[in-house]
């Protein structure tokens, strides 16, 4: 299958986002080991932390024996996580002339920047590139900045030559192959606006970030942890090659050295799967590993050059009820590093709004209330957050629905075992691999409810129904779907038109008001009180 190479993609990764996150609000921080804790794990913390032996998903007691004086900051509450994602996305896609500009978790920023690209390759002189002009604004040739449109910003992939400079394998002024040529061009746009981008969201908003560019996802996201931290790498033609041309593609040899699980896309259980077939026995773990990975690395190459191993050999190996269609094509692409999923529009909406917390025991009525009366408060919260915005048709400074919710669910996990003893999940388990499962994500999405009784926050329900305009600030939104709360139908998710309340029942016992076929569940409610 031939590559698709067209399109110019920038993935930002912002540098210890949680920590960078407190560090902001208390610059103090950053000169001190920081370290974030929810539950009684460290999720992340900062330089300065790892440069003394901490590490993501170090057990506090841990932490504090290696650096006892780590500055421990508690993270369980998401919402200034949320804000700072926010804030930073809406920094990036007011750049973007397309729209594509797709956020992934907190910290993870994708921009499809192929349309800047194309428009200022034609704006080029070719006898004099290095006084060039990137223009950000197609309608406002002032707006944007001077560039040398003969060298890449930044480092590159392979890294031949000093900080600045091209590869001298491909000197612009040189016979070039025209593809490559063509190429290179392009991601020397693309890495120059890279680098516009990633030192503006540090002069303006105080984070720095390290940036990939490549023509697709999986490559600009590979190569950006190259140059970790504050800074950028861009990976360099040949892309392709043909063995006539004496040459190794640069895609083949960057990839090749990838372990094959550490391949986004690529997830924990598929890529056991593959290290089992290719080391034709199951692959030994490492003793007490917090991180889930085995002592024995098979790479990309290995797979790759296995005997008989391609598409059709990995759809057997990946495939069964339940797996994706076509995961062997699917697995056989990333392996050979191409990658031709878009990079998603940005979106003005959440799909959904999800609360959820785990529990040890429920015994009684009161702690189940308890309970629900604190997750339906945050919920009602992160309503207010995510769906109100600014109301700019009037003089006074007010706040405006911009979706009303249609549809709300309650959803339980049973406990794993029948005597109730033990949790749906091995929340131990789920952290010692979360690095390895959860790598594309990097941040779960999970907010811990406040205590009721101390939030100042109290937010009525017939409030949040009735009211049209309300003065409250909007403090954030967040769009990533709990796989285990997704939905199949979201396009009836949110009804932007109406808020209906039809065929509605009326509680004789407390006056409560809700959906008719929910009365009698409502009913055996007060049954047990």
């Amino acid at each position: 299958m031939a590559r698709k190479d067209h399109r110019i993609i920038i993935h930002f990764d912002y540098d210890c986002f949680y920590a960078s996150v407190f560090e902001n609000e208390n610059p103090a921080l950053k000169s001190v080991p920081l370290a974030v804790q929810q539950k009684q794990i460290i999720v992340t913390c900062n330089y300065e932390a790892r440069r003394r032996g901490l590490g993501k998903l170090q057990l506090i007691s841990e932490a504090k024996k290696i650096c006892p004086d780590v500055v421990i900051v508690v993270g369980e509450e998401l919402g200034r996580f949320r804000d700072a994602s926010k804030m930073l996305y809406k920094h990036l896609e007011k750049f973007s002339w397309s729209g594509k500009v797709e956020r992934l978790g907190f910290d993870e920023v994708f921009m499809d920047v192929t349309d800047i690209v194309d428009y200022n390759q034609k704006l080029l002189n070719p006898n004099d590139l290095t006084h060039s002009f990137l223009q950000l604004d197609r309608n406002d040739p002032t707006a944007g900045f001077k560039f040398d449109a003969a060298m890449i910003a930044g480092h590159g992939y392979p890294d031949l030559q000093p900080c600045g400079e091209a590869s001298p394998q491909y000197p612009l002024n040189s016979a070039t192959p025209n593809n490559d040529l063509e190429l290179l061009t392009r991601l020397i746009l693309g890495s120059h606006l890279a680098q516009h981008l990633r030192l503006s969201l540090e002069e303006d908003k105080g984070y720095t970030s390290t940036v990939g560019i490549s023509t697709n996802k999986l490559l600009s996201k590979l190569v950006g942890n190259i140059h970790k931290p504050k800074g950028q790498a861009t990976l360099l033609p040949p892309y392709e090659v043909s063995p006539s041309d004496g040459l190794q593609s640069n895609v083949t040899m960057f990839i090749d050295g990838h372990d094959i699980g550490k391949i986004p896309g690529i997830g924990f259980k598929m890529s056991q799967r593959i290290q089992n077939h290719i080391l034709s026995r199951p692959a030994e773990f490492e003793s007490g590993l917090l991180y889930g990975g085995t002592k024995e690395s098979v790479t990309a190459r290995d797979v790759r050059l296995f005997a008989g191993i391609g598409p059709d050999t990995l759809e057997k190996l990946l495939g069964g009820p339940g797996a994706e269609k076509g995961i062997g094509g699917k697995v056989w692409a990333l392996i050979n590093g191409r990658d031709d999923t878009d990079v998603k529009n940005a979106r003005k909406l959440p799909s959904q709004i999800s609360i959820e917390d785990s529990y040890i025991k429920l015994d009684t009525m009161p702690q189940l209330m308890k309970e629900l009366r604190m997750l339906a408060t945050s919920l009602l919260n992160r309503m207010y957050q995510d769906l109100l915005d600014d109301d700019n048709e009037l003089e006074t400074p007010s706040k405006r629905w911009i979706a009303y919710p249609k549809t709300v669910r309650l959803s339980t996990r049973p406990p794993a075992s029948e005597d109730g003893s033990g949790g749906g999940r091995n929340i131990s388990l789920m952290f010692k691999r979360q690095e390895a499962t959860l790598k594309e994500w990097k941040v779960e999405d999970r907010d811990v409810p406040p205590d009721f009784a101390r939030n100042e926050s109290k937010i009525p329900a017939s409030e949040l129904i009735q009211a049209e305009r309300i003065s409250k600030p909007i403090l954030g939104s967040e769009d990533v779907i709990h796989i285990s709360q997704d939905t199949e139908d979201e396009q009836d998710l949110w009804d932007e038109d109406e808020f209906e309340l039809e065929n509605r029942g009326v509680c004789h016992v407390c006056g409560a008001m809700m959906p008719a076929f929910a009365m009698p569940a409502h009913e055996r409610f007060h049954t047990q009180e």
